[in-house]
């Protein structure tokens, strides 16, 4: 017979996968960006080498911030 602590680790599991299953979803139907061969930051826009979205982290917190936040 299962105790209230199994009980608590069932729920928690069940909660945790539905929250899971919830941000895949949203994930999934978030709109992507694919390298263009230049920096997105459009304050930036430096050439860069193949597959690359942002020169770095500088550009890419500056692009999620006024793209994605306003």
């Amino acid at each position: 017979m299962a105790d209230i602590a199994d009980l608590g680790t069932e729920t928690a599991d069940l909660l945790l996968d539905a929250a899971m299953r919830t941000q895949q979803a949203e994930a999934a139907a978030a709109p992507r960006i694919h390298p263009r061969g230049y920096c997105h930051n459009p304050a930036c826009q430096d050439d860069l080498d193949d597959g690359k979205l942002f020169c770095g982290a500088d550009c890419a917190n500056e692009y999620e911030r006024f793209t994605f936040k306003r």
